[in-house]
């Protein structure tokens, strides 16, 4: 319930901001390389990007792992949360060409954050 409130919450709050207009087309398929911030704990996947609307749904297969999400873009940072089966979190990142390189938090945190590139294919 407090995961579904959460989401919930953050959609919310996200859509009350003004959404500026983005130049780069961020929509398609990326390769997705991450590690927790001191490097460590690496992992890679995929990452699939779709607008609607305002709104950029996301689907990010990590290993075995499908998690989903959406975000909006402000001040050329995509910000979104997302969900799996087990968690719910929080990540941004910085737009440039061709990648996006952020960071990621849980709501169940362990107090790290985490380090996320995703690379245009």
């Amino acid at each position: 319930m407090l995961k579904h409130s959460l989401y919930a919450l953050v959609l919310a709050v996200a859509a009350t901001y003004c959404v500026q207009a983005h130049a780069e087309d961020i929509t398609g398929d990326y390769t997705v390389e991450g590690s927790d911030t001191d490097g460590g704990n690496a992992y890679t996947g995929t990452c699939s990007i779709q607008k609607k609307g305002e709104v950029f749904t996301m689907v990010w297969q990590i290993e075995n792992k499908k998690e989903i999400g959406s975000g909006i873009i402000t001040d050329n940072v995509l910000s979104a949360c997302f969900k799996d089966a087990d968690t719910i979190g929080l990540c941004s990142y910085k737009i440039s060409a061709g990648k996006l390189t952020g960071l990621w938090a849980e709501l169940k945190t362990d107090g790290k954050v985490y380090k996320e590139t995703l690379t245009k294919k």
